[in-house]
């Protein structure tokens, strides 16, 4: 489960998860060369058109052709909505459940 740290030294609040190690530059290839992006994908879940391959917008702002910009959730988020705002301490950290707020 994640969970907030606080920083003893500046007492600034850090989020950790465990189970979330990789990060988006351990998924890239090694290629000199770029493949040029295509103006859409039928698999793409956020190419015009694709709308119903994600979950319903919470936010939306029309643009010149439909959407301009849409927000969905987030299906794997780093923080949950139902974890505990207690605080302990835990060794020589003051720890928090990893919530966040979700409308």
């Amino acid at each position: 489960m994640p969970e907030f740290r606080q920083n003893p030294i500046s007492k600034e609040w850090v989020v950790i998860a465990k189970e979330r190690p990789k990060r988006p530059e351990d998924f890239t290839k090694d290629s000199s060369e770029k493949e040029e992006v295509p103006p859409h994908r039928d698999d793409c879940p956020f190419c015009s058109g694709n709308e119903g391959k994600t979950p319903p917008p919470l936010y939306t702002v029309d643009g010149d052709n439909g959407w301009g910009l849409r927000v969905v959730p987030n299906k794997f988020a780093a923080l949950q909505p139902d974890l505990s705002p207690k605080r302990e301490q835990v060794d020589k950290f003051l720890r928090a459940g990893g919530f966040g707020w979700r409308r």
